[in-house]
């Protein structure tokens, strides 16, 4: 088998190759089958002469663990560009379907205003990106990613990301096409960010954890006001929570996610509006978390712990399909739903140390002994680790 040049590939069944902190190595051997790449480098010298070369068009899977975060990628040359190989690599034959870059900033560019060719032009079919300890980005990259098939999204401890980059209004038309395929986001360990982008309808699951400054999980923050207006309808969302001949709402503008999992997350005082869509929610160590709402009567698994500001979940509806529910260290939380269809399901209880629940719903207390798992130790109980943690403060 002959190379581009005519000339024998090095490497001609070559599929995998890892290579760790080799600074003088800058090319790759010929290897026409190459599939999966992982390179660690100090500096990315060979980083920099793959992304956009010829393998882009062979590999299907590539690592980049790079410690420098100030070079970045450097333009194609225009003979590239406009040749007919150069073309092919650019618009048409990249395959990279899964890429993970840690510490690199070689995919982000330090400066906005810099005109670009890529370097996600040769990612249009991309599904699946992690990013880590990237100093780099700053703003979700709406520009880069808006031509991207991309199913899975993972960011961890980038510490500089800070939310969607500022525009004005005629430059925010369109962007709620960004990753239109998305189902999955995970963000944890970003300490600056503060919002998430517009989010797309195909979105299945999301998991955000330790993001200490995010307020907001659809798009706006749940201000102050926000929190009083939702605090003052308490009482009649109470007896007047709508049941099965309720008119229907509008579609929700998610109506695919399944899954949210939300921790660690102190500022973030709420998340109206949750879609009726929802099958498992998690809410755990939000230190202002205070409300949450939506009809979730396809939910089945309810956990919240460690959220000292939340005093009801009767603005979750009845729940009829719930089959798990487990409530830790909810100080407040003072109420449960006890609508006609509430725990008609409900196979599993655990409340532990909530010290204002004074007693369980009727319909609840009626299911007790039918559940598989019934656990209300300490269910009015102040948690002992937390006197503890007082004293020592």
């Amino acid at each position: 088998m002959e190379g581009r040049l005519g000339i024998e590939p090095m490497f001609p069944v070559l599929e995998d190759i890892h290579v760790k902190n080799c600074p003088n190595l800058t090319l790759l051997p010929e290897a026409p089958y190459l599939r999966i790449l992982k390179l660690k480098e100090n500096k990315p010298h060979l980083s920099q002469s793959i992304v956009g070369s010829r393998y882009m068009s062979s590999l299907s899977h590539i690592k980049l663990s790079i410690s420098d975060t100030e070079t970045t990628l450097p333009q194609p040359d225009q003979s590239f560009v406009h040749s007919e190989y150069g073309n092919n690599i650019l618009n048409h034959e990249a395959s990279v379907r899964k890429m993970k870059l840690f510490g690199s900033s070689i995919f982000f560019y330090l400066t906005r205003s810099q005109p670009t060719i890529g370097p996600w032009k040769w990612c249009k079919h991309l599904e699946k990106l992690e990013i880590k300890s990237c100093d780099a980005l700053v703003y979700w990259p709406e520009r880069e990613f808006h031509s991207l098939q991309l199913q899975e999204l993972i960011v961890k401890s980038c510490k500089n990301l800070n939310g969607p980059m500022p525009m004005d209004q005629e430059s925010t038309q369109g962007m709620e096409q960004l990753l239109p395929n998305l189902k999955t986001l995970q963000i944890s360990d970003c300490q600056s960010l503060v919002k998430i982008f517009i989010l797309p309808r195909s979105i299945m699951s999301i998991h955000i954890d330790r993001c200490p400054r995010l307020n907001s999980i659809w798009g706006k923050q749940e201000d102050t006001e926000s929190r009083t207006a939702h605090d003052e309808q308490l009482p009649a969302l109470r007896t007047s929570s709508p049941g099965p001949s309720a008119s229907p709402a509008m579609e929700h503008l998610l109506p695919c996610l399944e899954l949210l999992s939300i921790g660690h997350c102190d500022r973030l005082a709420g998340v109206l509006d949750v879609p009726p869509s929802l099958q498992i929610l998690e809410i755990y160590s939000c230190r202002d978390f205070r409300f949450l709402s939506g009809q979730l009567d396809a939910l089945l698994i309810l956990h919240i712990s460690d959220c000292k500001g939340v005093r009801s979940l009767a603005c979750l509806g009845d729940m009829p399909s719930l089959k798990r529910l487990c409530i830790y260290r909810c100080r407040s939380m003072s109420s449960l739903p006890d609508g006609p269809r509430s725990y008609s399901s409900l196979e599993r209880l655990e409340i532990r140390f909530c010290q204002a629940m004074k007693l369980i719903p009727g319909r609840l207390q009626q299911r007790l002994d039918s559940l598989e798992l019934q656990d209300l130790s300490y269910m009015r109980s102040s948690n002992p680790l937390e006197d503890v943690w007082h004293a020592n403060g």
